[in-house]
């Protein structure tokens, strides 16, 4: 016969008490009658040096609400007497009292901490804290919730102190509270961004919250990051990231462009380029500087290299939402397929379809104004017309201080290359608009080979799609009769 354990009805009964402590935390208001006998004789009895410190703690009160109004006949009245003696509670309150003075210690050494201040003795008190957590049992453990949060924060705050993201990132993820968690989410973008740290957010490991009951994700790491690194983009000014203090001013741009590269997310990636370079070019649309057309050129090749990762160049379009210079969104009115009523008028925003032949043209169209402009100033010393409002009488040394030179379209901009001499530069641009609209850059075209006759030149044009083509030695302007064929090399039946 086998013989079932024996049940202490004392540890039954305390056992409810914690439990229904537990279940019942989500009530905030615990009344306690201090007059009563069994409190009073447990503050000046035996076992007072183990309760009294936790008769007084807010997380504590559930608890003691269950044992002081709700005796059940049969039992001692002194409850918190048996609690303290308790075999299985009692190490759960040796923790509590422990964890109790470790929260007070660290609030202090937080509000005390001033300069030359080492995070280790903060640290140091945090370990002693979970440690005190980590022994409680479940009901214990749920009681102080909010305390655990507590600790958790400071833990990652003093992590972060001490630049141990790693600790910092596990703190993060440990803590109960989710709208701590994704306050710290802030913080580490942010400490990540200025200790250039971009490397190490883009290889953190996902974690995610799900809901109890439900199964459901509640909260992502990595989507909390991604979401606070676009709106920190968002809000940026660009104008920053185009001057001479770029350096001193944090990109968020680059920063999410990684993290969506880490992830494999290329088409994202292309966007948020796309969108840094949409937004410097509505900013700079009459002038920007040398050194910031660099910088936006760069913003235009990162999408462009993250576009062609996507998949079939051909195949890929990239819509845009909120058209310059035009209104944010019309106004339609719809029909009601089974009857054909029109209902009421709805808002549409406006959106532009964007290919990659026009990214490309737009990148040839501003590398060539750079070179342009660098051509101007190695030939000429005198750069006082490309001043940006600076004394005409000032050296101009820095390419943030130099406007480069903005021609209309590029049929200008090529004609204005062919006439300083930079005839390769100014085929190249043509042919990248050249299947874009054939007839309106062949005068241009024709002007160019005229050059190109005069100064007897041999240039080499590689064809970036195609296979590589050769012009050479024109006699005179009759030959251009024979360009198409030899531009033609793949047989296509538009001549280019």
């Amino acid at each position: 016969i086998l013989e079932l354990p024996k049940i202490d009805p004392i540890e039954k009964r305390l056992s409810l008490c914690w439990e229904k402590a537990a279940d019942d935390l989500s009530k905030t208001n615990f009344t306690l009658d201090l007059n009563r006998q069994s409190l009073y004789n447990t503050m000046y009895g035996p076992n007072f040096r183990l309760i009294s410190p936790l008769i007084h703690w807010p997380p504590l009160c559930p608890l003691f609400y269950q044992l002081l109004n709700s005796n059940s006949p049969g039992f001692h009245t002194d409850e918190l007497s048996r609690l303290s003696q308790s075999e299985t509670w009692s190490e759960s309150l040796i923790s509590l009292r422990g964890l109790k003075y470790c929260v007070k210690a660290v609030g202090r050494l937080e509000r005390a901490k001033g300069e030359g201040f080492d995070p280790f003795y903060g640290l140091t008190l945090v370990k002693f804290g979970l440690e005190c957590i980590n022994s409680l049992l479940k009901p214990a453990r749920a009681l102080i919730w909010e305390e655990e949060a507590s600790v958790r924060s400071s833990e990652f705050r003093f992590a972060l102190m001490k630049k141990n993201f790693e600790m910092a990132s596990s703190a993060l993820c440990s803590n109960p509270d989710l709208r701590r968690r994704k306050d710290h989410v802030i913080e580490l973008v942010d400490s990540l961004s200025l200790n250039g740290r971009v490397d190490f957010l883009c290889k953190l490991p996902d974690s995610i919250l799900r809901d109890r009951i439900s199964k459901k994700m509640t909260w992502s790491l990595m989507d909390n990051i991604e979401s606070e690194l676009k709106i920190k983009a968002d809000s940026t000014d660009v104008a920053i990231l185009i001057s001479r203090d770029f350096r001193l001013h944090i990109n968020y741009f680059d920063t999410l462009y990684s993290l969506h590269i880490s992830q494999r997310n290329f088409r994202r990636a292309g966007e948020v380029q796309l969108l840094l370079f949409r937004r410097i070019k509505a900013l700079s649309e009459n002038s920007i500087s040398l050194g910031g057309a660099k910088m936006t050129i760069n913003a235009l090749d990162k999408a462009i290299n993250a576009f062609l990762l996507c998949g079939h160049e051909s195949d890929l379009i990239v819509i845009e939402p909120n058209l310059p210079n035009r209104k944010d969104s019309v106004e339609i009115v719809p029909k009601n397929k089974n009857d054909g009523n029109k209902k009421g008028k709805i808002k549409v925003p406006l959106v532009k379809v964007t290919t990659m032949k026009d990214l490309k043209g737009e990148r040839a169209l501003l590398r060539a104004q750079i070179t342009l402009t660098e051509n101007l100033l190695k030939e000429s010393n005198n750069v006082d017309m490309m001043l940006m409002g600076k004394d005409s009488r000032e050296q101009c040394d820095d390419e943030f201080d130099i406007a480069i030179v903005l021609i209309g379209s590029a049929e200008s901009t090529a004609e204005e290359l062919a006439n300083n001499g930079l005839i390769e530069a100014a085929v190249c641009l043509i042919v990248s608009f050249w299947e874009a609209n054939s007839d309106g850059y062949k005068s241009c075209f024709e002007y160019v080979v005229k050059l190109l006759t005069a100064y007897h030149c041999h240039v080499q044009l590689y064809k970036r799609s195609s296979d590589e083509v050769m012009i050479s030695s024109f006699g005179s302007i009759e030959s251009l009769s024979s360009l198409p064929a030899v531009m033609n090399k793949a047989g296509d039946s538009n001549p280019r």
